[in-house]
């Protein structure tokens, strides 16, 4: 039976979102360093 829900994040599976996540804050580290390196 299939509950439906109007919320679209639901149909998201838990692991891609913690992907994403990771991914996210992989890039915005990246980001930081870069920013850092061309302030000196």
């Amino acid at each position: 039976m299939i509950v439906h829900d109007p919320s679209p994040i639901s149909h998201v599976p838990f692991e891609s979102i913690r992907n994403i996540w990771q991914f996210v804050k992989k890039n915005t580290n990246f980001l930081a360093e870069y920013n850092e390196k061309r302030s000196i």
